[in-house]
């Protein structure tokens, strides 16, 4: 989720943030770089996703999508996680992404709800 919250900021904003946070590996699989992680946010902008393998811990994978409000303005992030295997990340991305942007899309629904009667702010 952190990483569609980082996509969506401008990338003065994004490198801002990975000086401050000075990320740290969690487990042998992680990108920590800025180089590699200023891709992997640019990625996760174009794509509409973050696919995280086996770099929050071992042996677990992470899918995450945009929530966004009726203005379309990012508010949250919504994800999955799941066991490594035995699937490929793409075979899981294959499986279970349209199924995680169709729930993003049914609390986005949700949200325009809300709004109507109580905007909400987010600064």
């Amino acid at each position: 989720m952190g990483r569609i919250l980082l996509a969506d900021l401008p990338p003065r904003e994004q490198e801002r943030l990975l000086a401050i946070l000075a990320p740290r590996p969690l487990s042998p699989f992680n990108r920590t770089s800025p180089v590699d992680l200023a891709g992997i946010l640019r990625q996760t902008r174009e794509n509409g996703y973050a696919l995280v393998e086996q770099e929050l811990e071992v042996g677990l994978r992470s899918m995450a999508v945009p929530l966004r409000d009726p203005r379309g303005t990012l508010v949250a992030a919504v994800n999955l996680a799941l066991h490594a295997g035995p699937d490929t990340p793409g075979r899981s991305r294959e499986r279970l992404l349209p199924h995680l942007r169709a729930t993003a899309t049914d609390v986005e629904a949700d949200l325009a709800a809300v709004f109507a009667f109580a905007p909400v702010h987010v600064e």
